[in-house]
């Protein structure tokens, strides 16, 4: 659209998914000498459409009453993964609105309680000031203070351990190692089952779910087993603890996906649960390349 006043066209343009578009002129029509050749003298721009991830992260997940937890709140921008340390934001305990935070650029806060579990989430964000960033992605965070039961909790984490080319797992190369770790205050055989699920950067899109369950030893997939195998996994249980190592091997139909998040999920045999997302960053490339360029040989 013209704008007479300031003589410059304006384009409106609204996208639904983060990334970078690039845009420039491509073709032109001018009435007064009939003129169509355009000279965009290296002229373009490049426009980012971004949200921020909101990552909250408590130190102790089942804990005895009137014991303090602190926790650590950490805000990044989605496309490239930078900090962001401009924001200003409420926090929800179980979906009630909680807290205000009125400083900018807060990362931990703590809280006290008796006989009560919490899940603690980011609900909006009042403001971002480097670029006006409100729209946003969260983690849900729960602690148990005192009670009958205590949830189980993830330890820690989960790691690739053999990736290629630092964060890469590649189709059909080989079997890659990950690890989990959870424990139960009860003991690991109160533990029912862990799941083990790949999303999509923006959390909207969860590509496949391994599942190991306690009273079995039993390794499933849950969720897209065409895109994986699962197969020579293996556990250890101790005291609190289960120790799992998963091994998949990629398949051609998986996406192809840059920058994934893992959740990790524990839940024990009266229901009581734990879960948790991780940035992990983690890179699957299904494509191929050739090694040495080909040639023709007559």
């Amino acid at each position: 659209t013209w704008d007479a006043v300031n003589s410059w066209f304006d384009l409106s343009r609204t996208k639904a998914a983060v990334g970078l578009w690039n845009f420039q002129v491509g073709t032109a029509s001018e009435t007064t000498y009939g003129i169509s050749v355009v000279d965009l003298n290296s002229q373009s721009q490049d426009v980012i459409w971004d949200r921020l991830v909101i990552n909250i992260v408590a130190d102790l997940d089942s804990v005895e009453n009137n014991i303090q937890v602190n926790f650590t709140m950490t805000v990044t921008f989605e496309y490239d993964l930078v900090a962001c340390t401009t924001y200003n934001l409420q926090i929800d305990r179980n979906g009630t609105y909680w807290h205000t935070f009125t400083n900018t650029n807060v990362s931990s806060f703590i809280d006290t309680n008796s006989d009560v579990n919490y899940r603690y989430n980011a609900t909006s964000v009042a403001s971002e000031t480097t670029y006006g960033i409100t729209i946003f992605s969260i983690n849900i965070e729960t602690v148990v203070w005192g009670g009958g039961t205590a949830a189980p909790v993830n330890d820690a984490t989960p790691v690739l351990t053999n990736p290629d080319n630092s964060d890469y797992m590649f189709a059909k190369l080989r079997f890659y190692f990950i690890t989990s770790n959870v424990s139960d205050a009860q003991g690991y055989s109160d533990i029912d089952y862990i799941e083990l699920s790949l999303w999509d950067n923006s959390r909207s899109t969860e590509i496949w779910r391994i599942r190991y369950t306690e009273s079995t030893n039993a390794f499933s997939i849950e969720l897209g087993p065409a895109y994986i195998t699962l197969s020579g996994s293996s556990f250890s249980k101790s005291g609190f603890d289960i120790d799992i190592t998963w091994s998949i091997k990629i398949d051609w139909d998986h996406q192809d996906l840059s920058n994934i998040d893992i959740r990790q999920y524990v839940v024990d045999t009266s229901a009581e649960s734990d879960d948790n997302w991780y940035e992990v960053d983690w890179d699957v490339e299904t494509r191929l390349d050739y090694s040495t360029a080909p040639s023709l040989s007559d």
